[in-house]
């Protein structure tokens, strides 16, 4: 898998997350099972970091819902 193919199926997590398709968790676990061998550290560091920031994100965006 070349960086481009990594890239573009980080692209379509992120997308599938923002409409719902699948959870965080669901993400976390591609990232880990499939595509880990695949990435640099770095990389691999810098798009958990990503999933982190929309996980918070994803629960202010809640929280905000509940307390209205």
């Amino acid at each position: 898998m070349d960086s481009k193919e990594i890239e573009e199926r980080l692209d379509f997590l992120i997308k599938e997350l923002y409409t719902f398709n699948i959870t965080i968790d669901d993400a976390r676990d591609e990232l880990e099972v499939e595509l880990k061998e695949f990435m640099s550290k770095e990389y691999f560091q810098s798009f958990s970091e990503r999933l982190d920031n929309i996980e918070e994100q994803m629960f202010q965006d809640d929280w905000g819902m509940v307390a209205e």
